[in-house]
């Protein structure tokens, strides 16, 4: 778990809630951090993590679903992250789909994960593409960035 935190450190955290293209959340009692949340204007989600105390306890649901409710405002037709293995069944059960699994930049293995924020846009993989609904294909391992093309 120290590579996956290595880059986390209380200066380049405050560098990236300091960032005017980031949308920054803290969850907090009486002046102790219970979680943290970061999203990117890319849709890309940068940090999501609660206190293990306050695992199941609907902290980082809350957390998920303020970033996902910037993301709709930015006008964004998805969110993306990438993830442990630990936390993948979390991101599941808020209706993330999983892609490829690979090596994360911090050297650990980790699980590419994405959400669409439009309702049309959801649906089994099975079930035929409406006109302008993205392929999961297309989005697996995807980086964010919002110069890429989102549908294909």
């Amino acid at each position: 778990m120290s590579k996956w935190l290595g880059n986390k450190t209380p200066e380049i955290l405050a560098g990236w809630f300091a960032s005017a293209g980031n949308y920054a959340l803290v969850a907090d009692v009486e002046a102790d951090i219970l979680g943290v949340g970061l999203l990117t204007q890319a849709g890309r989600i940068g940090l999501c993590y609660v206190t293990p105390e306050l695992r199941f306890a609907g902290t980082g649901k809350a957390l998920l679903g303020t970033m996902e409710a910037k993301a709709r405002e930015w006008g964004l037709p998805f969110v993306s992250l990438d993830s442990t293995v630990t936390a993948k069944d979390f991101y599941l059960r808020q209706g993330y789909l999983a892609g490829e699994m690979r090596p994360a930049k911090s050297g650990i293995r980790a699980i590419s994960l994405w959400k669409y924020l439009d309702d049309s846009l959801s649906g089994p993989a099975s079930e035929p593409r409406a006109e302008g609904r993205p392929c999961l294909c297309a989005l697996a391992g995807r980086d964010g960035e919002r110069n890429l093309q989102y549908k294909i």
